[in-house]
């Protein structure tokens, strides 16, 4: 079993992608999607313009669900190279730099006893961050123009619509 570091905790609770990125290091952006919510889901990560990670989960599946696995396989890209992974999900980023450890030391309950949701993507998640020897995981607003962000975008909703068509069913949003 590798050691665990102590998870990078940053100044604050949100770090901003106008910081400056670790000279070498992998710069992933992440994405979920989930259409309606729960529903047929995908997830993205890219890399550099490409789409390095890509999956999908059938209904019924929830839009942090996506989030997770696109950040899990981000993190088994990355091959323990120093890698930044940039998400839209706030969930995410207190998750593996605020909660999990807490978690994890309680036997995987929350403080109120009961076990976190998605505990299988949780603890997948904290064991490849809390063992990497160099990563950092940042916040950045959705949808707000970043490049790489708007890819991730698009590529976990073409992932959403393997996922519908794998399911064999076209589900209507509820109204």
């Amino acid at each position: 079993m590798q050691s665990r570091r102590k998870p990078y905790r940053p100044a604050g609770s949100r770090i901003y992608v106008e910081q400056p990125f670790p000279e070498g290091a992998l710069v992933y952006w992440t994405d979920g999607s989930c259409e309606p919510n729960p529903g047929d889901g995908g997830c993205a990560a890219v890399l550099d313009g490409q789409v390095v990670y890509a999956g999908y989960e059938i209904y019924p599946t929830t839009n942090i669900r996506m989030e997770g696995l696109a950040i899990i396989g981000a993190l088994e890209h990355s091959d323990r190279r120093p890698a930044v992974l940039m998400t839209d999900s706030q969930f995410w980023v207190d998750v593996l730099t605020k909660w999990a450890a807490g978690w994890e030391r309680r036997g995987w309950r929350k403080a109120d006893k009961k076990p976190p949701e998605n505990l299988d993507l949780v603890q997948q998640a904290y064991e490849l961050y809390s063992t990497h020897p160099c990563v950092e995981i940042r916040w950045v607003r959705g949808h707000a123009g970043h490049e790489w962000n708007e890819m991730a975008d698009e590529a976990a909703n073409s992932a959403r619509m393997m996922a519908v068509e794998a399911s064999g069913a076209v589900r209507e949003r509820p109204f």
